[in-house]
C-alpha cells in the first residue's frame, strides 16, 4: 500500500521561540485588558481566539502550531503578497493580528528594508516576536494608535473570523491606509 503525501505524517514543527527574558530583554508593554477582564492571569484576547486554549498543548502547543502553519504556507503567501504589490517600497507595512510573530519574522527576513509594524491585542503573545526587527504594538485592531493615511500596505491574516465586529477592524485598516495603498485579507 502506498501512502499519498496528503496522508503521511507531517514533520515535527520547530520549537517555538520563547520570549526573551532577563534585564536586557526587549519588552512589549501590555496595556490593561481592553475587554475589561480582571483577575490574576487574565489575558487580553481579542474575539474568539485564546492561544492558551486553542490546542491541547496550551500556549506551547499553540506556538508550535503557529510556527508550523507559517512554515507550510509562507512561501505561497509571500508570492501572493508580492503579486499584490508588497515590496520594500510598499510601506509602511502594518500587520494587524500578528500574534506570536511567526509570519512577522518571515516577512522581516524576506523584506528587511520594509518598515513593518506588527500589531496584536495580546501583548503576551506578541512578546514572542521580540527581536524580529518589526515595531511591536500592543493594540486593539479596532482602535489603532496610528495616524490616518500612514500605511502603504495592511495585512489581516487569519484575524477577521475571530472578531465579534470585523467591520470595526476593517474600518480602522482603511483609516490608516494611505490613498493608493493595499489591504490583504486572508
Amino acid at each position: 500500500m502506498t501512502t499519498s503525501p496528503l496522508m503521511s505524517s507531517p514533520p515535527s514543527p520547530p520549537s517555538p521561540p520563547s520570549p526573551p527574558s532577563g534585564p536586557s530583554a526587549p519588552s512589549v508593554p501590555v496595556p490593561a485588558d481592553p475587554a475589561g477582564r480582571a483577575g490574576a492571569g487574565a489575558r487580553p484576547v481579542g474575539g474568539s481566539y485564546d492561544p492558551a486554549a486553542t490546542t491541547a498543548g496550551g500556549i506551547t502547543g499553540e506556538l508550535a502550531r503557529l510556527e508550523a502553519q507559517a512554515e507550510l504556507s509562507f512561501g505561497a503567501e509571500l508570492r501572493i503578497l508580492r503579486e499584490a504589490g508588497l515590496d520594500a517600497h510598499a510601506g509602511p507595512f502594518v500587520e494587524i493580528g500578528a500574534g506570536s510573530g511567526a509570519v512577522t519574522r518571515r516577512l522581516r527576513a524576506a523584506l528587511p528594508g520594509l518598515a513593518h509594524t506588527a500589531v496584536d491585542i495580546d501583548g503576551h503573545l506578541l512578546a514572542h516576536a521580540a527581536g524580529c526587527g518589526a515595531e511591536l504594538l500592543v493594540a486593539d485592531g479596532a482602535a489603532l494608535p496610528l495616524p490616518d493615511d500612514s500605511a502603504g500596505f495592511v495585512l489581516l491574516r487569519y484575524v477577521l473570523q475571530h472578531l465579534a465586529d470585523p467591520q470595526a477592524v476593517l474600518a480602522e485598516a482603511l483609516r490608516v491606509l494611505r490613498p493608493g495603498g493595499r489591504i490583504a485579507v486572508t
